[in-house]
């Protein structure tokens, strides 16, 4: 989802300013932030519309548990 799409959805369900929303992106530990060219945004003053919002890669539940690089 692009930054402005999301911009839109936020602003028609709270008042939220442009740098709260920035920051609670930032403190997600679910959420990154990639720049139209593919780089990864290290900090919330520099994010613009048409970055990119993304969810975190997850790490499988089996892989916890299971390493198949591993003999048993």
């Amino acid at each position: 989802m692009e930054v402005g799409e999301f911009y839109e959805a936020a602003y028609n369900v709270t008042p939220a300013h442009a740098d709260d929303i920035h920051a609670a992106m930032f403190e997600s530990s679910e959420l990154e932030v990639f720049t139209e060219s593919g780089g990864q945004r290290r900090k919330a003053n520099t994010i613009t519309i048409t970055d990119t919002i993304k969810l975190k890669s997850q790490r499988s539940f089996f892989s916890i548990f299971f390493d198949p690089s591993k003999n048993r």
